[in-house]
């Protein structure tokens, strides 16, 4: 099949926003690989079960909590915070 013009251009716009975005993904999921490999983190392989979330153990710093990726990452509703 030929794309066309609108395809080709769609394309080319989904390649240009993943390669925006990958860099600063990459840095967020090494940092949280740190922290469950450091015992930082904490994953108890338990689920909510009123909201089906995962469960974990927070044992980071003040400092690290507050990091981007506990905000991209923690926040989400996928995810129950314990300190």
């Amino acid at each position: 099949k030929i794309k066309t013009g609108l395809e080709l251009n769609e394309e080319k716009q989904k390649i240009e926003l993943v390669n925006s975005v990958y860099p600063s993904a990459k840095e967020l999921v090494i940092e949280l690989k740190n922290w469950i490999l450091k015992g930082d983190l904490k994953l108890t392989g338990e689920r909510e079960s009123e909201l089906n979330r995962w469960q974990y153990i927070d044992n980071r710093t003040e400092e690290d909590k507050k990091s981007r990726a506990c905000e991209t990452w923690f926040c989400n509703p996928d995810f129950i915070f314990y300190s």
